[in-house]
């Protein structure tokens, strides 16, 4: 039987979550909420025990713009009513799983808490901070510089998009699950996560990506010019027809998926993800070699 009294507003039990809905908007008015994105989930089976309370603690009480809080293991462990040695074991388990990084400056009690991306994403600072975000991203979030990707996107009309990101990485849920089976029969012990669905959503990525994009990109002129002068030999791809330019050190992509939408990062993010790593670019490259271009 269909269930149409959900959206009918003559009936005043229906819908059942408005009142919280009146709640989250008054909450968010006066700022007093956490942002707790749902891939946490992928996380939930490797935490074993109540470290996911810990990392709830470093939510609730971080900034809602950097993340950071500033707490000394004292006074967490008086407010979690737990030990100082099992918060620091806590916090041990967080930082291996890459959910927060975790620091006590010189000559301070109180520690910095610093809860990290969980998913990949597009990071696009100004010029002014570009180097800050090269350097947080690899000293501060513990991703490691993988490739650098030049590419050009051609939308519906031809429109062209020329774009140059650098790409970062660090282990996903999957992979931290692999790590902690290993380490489970390295010490001959019975893992729960040895037979776990690795084809499930829940998974999680093997790894994650953070792709900083140079602003004020522009193309080379070699470029500009095969793209004007040659017919480019298209081939069917995952991220729509593509293409190559081969210049010495670096190659050229050349996209053309027609998509009305030029702002659709979830697509563009896809692309980037699958060029992530040396191995990546390699297969891609032995696999479309047809559609080559030298420059």
């Amino acid at each position: 039987m269909k269930f149409n009294e959900h959206n009918n507003p003559t009936n005043p039990d229906y819908p059942r979550g408005y009142i919280y809905s009146q709640w989250k908007d008054y909450k968010k008015k006066i700022g007093k909420y956490c942002l707790i994105p749902n891939e946490i989930k992928q996380y939930l089976p490797l935490l074993t025990g109540p470290e996911l309370n810990l990392y709830m603690f470093y939510a609730i009480n971080a900034d809602n713009t950097y993340g950071n809080s500033f707490y000394s293991v004292k006074t967490i462990a008086q407010e979690l009513s737990v030990s100082t040695k099992t918060i620091n074991n806590w916090n041990n388990t967080l930082v291996d799983l890459g959910l927060i990084t975790h620091d006590i400056p010189l000559n301070h009690k109180s520690a910095l808490a610093q809860l990290l991306p969980l998913t990949s994403f597009i990071a696009r600072p100004d010029i002014g901070n570009l180097d800050r975000t090269r350097h947080q991203l690899v000293n501060a979030a513990k991703y490691k510089k993988t490739n650098e990707l030049h590419l050009v996107i051609f939308h519906k009309g031809d429109k062209a998009t020329p774009l140059k990101f650098t790409i970062y990485l660090r282990d996903g849920p999957s992979t931290k699950k692999d790590d902690q089976v290993k380490k489970a029969q390295d010490d001959d012990k019975v893992s729960k996560l040895a037979n776990r669905d690795t084809t499930s959503e829940i998974e999680g990525p093997k790894w994650l990506i953070a792709a900083l994009e140079e602003p004020n990109y522009g193309l080379s002129e070699t470029d500009k010019k095969i793209i004007k002068n040659t017919d480019i030999p298209w081939q069917s791809h995952g991220s729509g027809q593509v293409a190559w330019i081969e210049h010495s050190g670096y190659f050229t992509l050349l996209i053309k998926n027609n998509a009305e939408n030029e702002n659709d990062d979830d697509r563009l993010l896809d692309t980037l993800y699958s060029f992530a790593t040396d191995e990546q670019v390699l297969h891609f490259k032995q696999n479309y070699r047809h559609c080559k271009i030298r420059a």
